[in-house]
């Protein structure tokens, strides 16, 4: 179980022997290696972290003012983003308004022309009649 083995029961364990220093026959340390260790023996191997690290500390004043800049300068781009929009949606409108009265005028004057030419060809044809004996 070697990605399982811990030296830090190993070094435990030769610590606790009756005899130090002695040789280790397999027999005497073959629980200690074939075992799977428990949950709280594996626990128990982690590297503890210091309980003043594991608080976490409050943010210091300047930290704050930053985040508070930083949220304020976020909204205040935003703002201008969302403004720019704005502009250039009423620009695209009017721009589109102008369109539509163009082509209505282009339309009205084509309108206007082929009226003209019809009255124009009614009189033509009325003058022709006179004319005719």
């Amino acid at each position: 179980h070697e990605h399982n083995f811990s030296l830090v029961n190993y070094e435990r364990w030769l610590k606790n022997r009756r005899v130090r220093g002695a040789g280790v026959p397999f027999t005497e340390i073959d629980v200690l290696l074939c075992n799977k260790p428990t949950p709280d023996e594996i626990i128990a191997t982690l590297p503890t972290i210091p309980r003043e690290r594991t608080q976490i500390e409050p943010l210091s004043r300047s930290a704050t003012t930053m985040i508070t800049d930083r949220t304020k300068s976020h909204d205040r781009k935003k703002k201008v983003e969302k403004l720019s929009y704005l502009k250039k949606l009423q620009e695209l409108k009017a721009k589109r308004s102008q369109n539509i009265k163009r082509r209505k005028s282009i339309e009205d004057g084509y309108k206007k022309s082929e009226e003209e030419k019809r009255l124009e060809e009614e009189e033509r044809k009325k003058r022709e009649e006179e004319e005719r004996p």
